[in-house]
């Protein structure tokens, strides 16, 4: 029988994953604690773990979102495919909770692409007339270091895409997933667009 430390996290789990479902809550940290305060749970010792809010995420969309589901991924690959094409040149890999087919209708999407400079992507979507929003995105790595790199925000088809920039050298060693502490996943384009495919 689970202890009652353990019920507590799994409750703040579940509601964090509704708060990150139903209100487009992107942060974990921001979801967990916004779901104890809710739940009265001061205790931060109790909150989950980000891998334990993806599960509860997953068993959240299987119960309550199963119908609309297939659609979302499916409208979130297209737009991803779209992009990575695009985008071919700079050798782009689609990551995070997608590829586990873990996201709502409010689940940004993140491209990572490969380049000498921020300036070659920068160049590229001014040209192409898309406006875009620079910001940066911290990441851990294997080494214990934590880097900075620079990140677009763009909009395509009312999707949010953010394409983070790394070196040419970086597609060899991949940052560390906030939800489960490995290297994250990344899939090429012919792997995204096995995935889409599977939801036509």
């Amino acid at each position: 029988m689970p202890s009652q430390n353990q019920r507590i996290k799994s409750y703040i789990a579940l509601e964090a994953a509704r708060l990150m479902i139903e209100h487009g809550i992107q942060s974990y940290y921001h979801a967990k604690t916004k779901a104890a305060a809710m739940l009265k749970v001061y205790d931060h010792r109790n909150l989950p773990t980000n891998l334990e809010i993806a599960q509860a995420t997953q068993s959240y969309l299987g119960i309550f979102k199963i119908e609309t589901q297939a659609k979302i991924l499916q409208e979130k690959y297209q737009a991803a495919l779209k992009v990575m094409g695009f985008f071919s040149a700079f050798n782009p890999r689609l990551t995070g909770d997608i590829l586990q087919g873990i996201v709502s209708e409010y689940s940004d999407i993140y491209i990572h692409v490969f380049a000498d400079s921020e300036n070659d992507i920068a160049l590229l979507l001014t040209e192409a007339r898309i406006l875009f929003k620079l910001e940066s995105k911290i990441f851990s790595f294997t080494t214990g270091e934590n880097k900075s790199f620079s990140a677009f925000q763009i909009t395509i088809e009312n999707l949010i895409i953010r394409l983070v920039v790394f070196p040419i050298s970086g597609v060899r060693l991949s940052p560390l997933s906030p939800v489960d502490k490995k290297p994250m996943k990344r899939a090429k384009y012919k792997e995204v667009e096995r995935l889409f495919k599977s939801y036509l």
